[in-house]
Protein backbone atom coordinates (compact mmCIF):
# COMPACT_ATOMS: atom_id res chain seq x y z
CA UNK A 1 0.00 0.00 0.00
CA UNK A 2 1.82 3.09 -1.25
CA UNK A 3 -0.51 6.11 -1.57
CA UNK A 4 0.29 9.29 -3.47
CA UNK A 5 2.99 7.81 -5.68
CA UNK A 6 4.24 9.80 -8.66
CA UNK A 7 2.86 8.23 -11.86
CA UNK A 8 1.77 5.21 -9.79
CA UNK A 9 5.40 4.00 -9.89
CA UNK A 10 7.32 1.80 -7.45
CA UNK A 11 11.14 1.96 -7.52
CA UNK A 12 11.84 -1.11 -5.41
CA UNK A 13 10.25 -3.37 -2.82
CA UNK A 14 9.71 -0.51 -0.34
CA UNK A 15 10.94 2.44 -2.42
CA UNK A 16 8.50 4.88 -4.01
CA UNK A 17 8.59 8.31 -5.70
CA UNK A 18 6.43 10.70 -3.69
CA UNK A 19 5.34 14.32 -4.01
CA UNK A 20 6.46 15.80 -0.67
CA UNK A 21 3.84 18.52 -0.86
CA UNK A 22 1.42 15.82 0.33
CA UNK A 23 3.72 14.65 3.14
CA UNK A 24 6.39 17.15 4.13
CA UNK A 25 9.24 14.61 4.57
CA UNK A 26 9.95 10.98 3.70
CA UNK A 27 9.91 10.29 7.44
CA UNK A 28 6.32 11.57 7.65
CA UNK A 29 5.33 9.68 4.48
CA UNK A 30 6.70 6.39 5.81
CA UNK A 31 5.11 6.97 9.22
CA UNK A 32 1.75 7.61 7.51
CA UNK A 33 1.92 4.12 5.94
CA UNK A 34 2.96 2.57 9.26
CA UNK A 35 6.67 2.21 8.51
CA UNK A 36 9.97 3.85 9.40
CA UNK A 37 12.15 5.76 6.90
CA UNK A 38 15.30 4.00 5.64
CA UNK A 39 16.50 6.57 3.09
CA UNK A 40 15.45 9.58 1.06
CA UNK A 41 16.65 11.21 -2.14
CA UNK A 42 15.63 14.00 -4.46
CA UNK A 43 14.50 12.58 -7.82
CA UNK A 44 16.66 13.47 -10.83
CA UNK A 45 14.18 14.40 -13.56
CA UNK A 46 10.47 14.40 -14.18
CA UNK A 47 10.92 11.80 -16.96
CA UNK A 48 12.55 9.16 -14.77
CA UNK A 49 10.70 9.05 -11.46
CA UNK A 50 13.06 6.44 -9.92
CA UNK A 51 16.39 8.08 -10.78
CA UNK A 52 18.03 9.66 -7.72
CA UNK A 53 19.73 13.02 -8.09
CA UNK A 54 20.86 13.73 -4.54
CA UNK A 55 20.69 11.89 -1.23
CA UNK A 56 18.92 13.72 1.57
CA UNK A 57 17.88 13.12 5.15
CA UNK A 58 14.59 11.40 5.94
CA UNK A 59 13.79 14.73 7.67
CA UNK A 60 14.62 16.72 4.50
CA UNK A 61 12.16 18.98 2.69
CA UNK A 62 11.93 19.68 -1.04
CA UNK A 63 10.57 22.93 -2.42
CA UNK A 64 9.93 21.46 -5.87
CA UNK A 65 9.67 18.09 -7.59
CA UNK A 66 9.46 14.79 -5.78
CA UNK A 67 11.51 12.58 -3.51
CA UNK A 68 12.21 8.88 -3.57
CA UNK A 69 11.34 7.52 -0.15
CA UNK A 70 12.52 4.11 0.99
CA UNK A 71 10.49 2.78 3.89
CA UNK A 72 11.40 -0.06 6.20
CA UNK A 73 9.38 -2.76 7.90
CA UNK A 74 5.95 -2.10 9.36
CA UNK A 75 5.76 -0.68 12.88
CA UNK A 76 4.70 -2.98 15.65
CA UNK A 77 1.64 -1.72 17.45
CA UNK A 78 2.34 -0.82 21.06
CA UNK A 79 6.01 -0.20 20.23
CA UNK A 80 7.53 2.37 22.57
CA UNK A 81 10.90 3.41 23.92
CA UNK A 82 12.26 4.81 27.17
CA UNK A 83 14.45 7.82 27.82
CA UNK A 84 16.32 7.88 31.12
CA UNK A 85 19.56 9.90 30.85
CA UNK A 86 18.29 13.39 31.56
CA UNK A 87 21.70 14.89 32.33
CA UNK A 88 22.69 14.93 28.63
CA UNK A 89 22.78 18.20 26.69
CA UNK A 90 19.79 19.30 24.60
CA UNK A 91 21.30 18.35 21.24
CA UNK A 92 22.14 14.82 22.41
CA UNK A 93 18.61 14.33 23.78
CA UNK A 94 17.13 15.42 20.44
CA UNK A 95 19.53 13.11 18.57
CA UNK A 96 18.47 10.15 20.72
CA UNK A 97 14.80 10.83 20.03
CA UNK A 98 15.47 11.09 16.27
CA UNK A 99 17.51 7.85 16.28
CA UNK A 100 14.70 5.99 18.04
CA UNK A 101 12.16 7.31 15.53
CA UNK A 102 14.34 6.76 12.44
CA UNK A 103 15.85 3.38 13.35
CA UNK A 104 13.03 1.73 15.25
CA UNK A 105 9.84 3.59 14.35
CA UNK A 106 9.27 4.59 17.96
CA UNK A 107 6.70 7.36 18.40
CA UNK A 108 5.72 6.63 22.01
CA UNK A 109 8.25 7.63 24.69
CA UNK A 110 8.30 6.88 28.40
CA UNK A 111 10.41 9.17 30.55
CA UNK A 112 11.93 6.79 33.08
CA UNK A 113 13.34 8.13 36.38
CA UNK A 114 12.62 11.80 35.73
CA UNK A 115 10.67 12.32 38.98
CA UNK A 116 12.02 14.38 41.85
CA UNK A 117 9.43 12.92 44.17
CA UNK A 118 6.26 10.88 44.03
CA UNK A 119 3.78 13.39 45.47
CA UNK A 120 4.43 16.42 43.28
CA UNK A 121 6.45 17.58 40.27
CA UNK A 122 9.63 19.62 40.77
CA UNK A 123 9.25 23.32 41.47
CA UNK A 124 8.53 25.41 38.36
CA UNK A 125 11.80 27.31 38.77
CA UNK A 126 13.97 24.20 39.40
CA UNK A 127 16.41 23.63 36.54
CA UNK A 128 17.96 20.48 38.07
CA UNK A 129 16.97 17.83 40.58
CA UNK A 130 17.77 14.26 41.58
CA UNK A 131 15.57 11.32 40.64
CA UNK A 132 13.64 9.94 43.61
CA UNK A 133 14.46 6.31 42.80
CA UNK A 134 18.16 6.22 41.95
CA UNK A 135 19.35 9.72 42.78
CA UNK A 136 20.40 10.29 39.16
CA UNK A 137 20.61 13.92 37.97
CA UNK A 138 17.72 15.34 35.92
CA UNK A 139 18.14 18.57 33.95
CA UNK A 140 14.94 20.34 32.95
CA UNK A 141 16.46 21.57 29.67
CA UNK A 142 17.20 17.94 28.65
CA UNK A 143 13.61 16.86 29.42
CA UNK A 144 12.17 19.85 27.54
CA UNK A 145 14.47 19.25 24.53
CA UNK A 146 13.27 15.65 24.31
CA UNK A 147 9.61 16.72 24.58
CA UNK A 148 10.08 19.35 21.82
CA UNK A 149 11.69 16.82 19.47
CA UNK A 150 9.05 14.17 20.17
CA UNK A 151 6.31 16.72 19.48
CA UNK A 152 8.04 17.91 16.29
CA UNK A 153 8.18 14.31 15.03
CA UNK A 154 4.50 13.82 15.97
CA UNK A 155 5.13 11.37 18.80
CA UNK A 156 3.82 11.18 22.36
CA UNK A 157 5.53 11.05 25.73
CA UNK A 158 4.62 10.35 29.35
CA UNK A 159 6.48 10.21 32.68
Amino acid sequence: YWPRRVENRICGECKVPVKLSNHHTCLQYCQAVGRYCVSAAAAATAGDECSEEEEMSCHGHLEDGHAICECGARFLRGHYGSLSEFWLDEEEMQNRVREMVDNFGILEFQFYDAFEGFSRPPADDASRWKCAIQGRPVHRDAVEAAVREIHRLRGRSWP
